[in-house]
């Protein structure tokens, strides 16, 4: 049997971040569409704890933002904003990362 179209090889990854996989989503030899997921990865709770912790972290920034503001210079006020806008991409991308992994968003 030869495939009717191209045909894409697939890895694991290269990181040392230690995913394995955690369920197959399709069968050896199934076809599937671009962006579709085919697996989940077993760091689902490596991503909640690390969405957790960038939620703490924005909190925490807002908490030392309210300090500034109420006595403070307009350098160190644009400092911490700077450091909340950071953060909150920061948080957005691990959400993004979460909801990738969860397979109800596509990459």
């Amino acid at each position: 049997m030869q495939p009717k179209g191209e045909v894409i090889k697939l890895s694991a990854p290269t990181s040392n971040s230690g995913n394995r996989v955690d369920r197959l989503l399709v069968q050896e030899g199934s076809s599937v569409k671009a962006g579709s997921a085919i697996a989940i990865l077993d760091n689902r709770d490596f991503l909640q704890a690390a969405l957790d912790e960038a939620q703490k972290d924005v909190t925490v920034a807002q908490a030392k933002l309210a300090v500034t503001q109420a006595g403070a210079k307009q350098g160190e006020i644009a400092s911490q904003q700077s450091e909340i806008n950071r953060l909150a991409a920061q948080r957005q991308g691990d959400i993004q990362q979460f909801l990738i992994v969860q397979g109800t968003v596509k990459e």
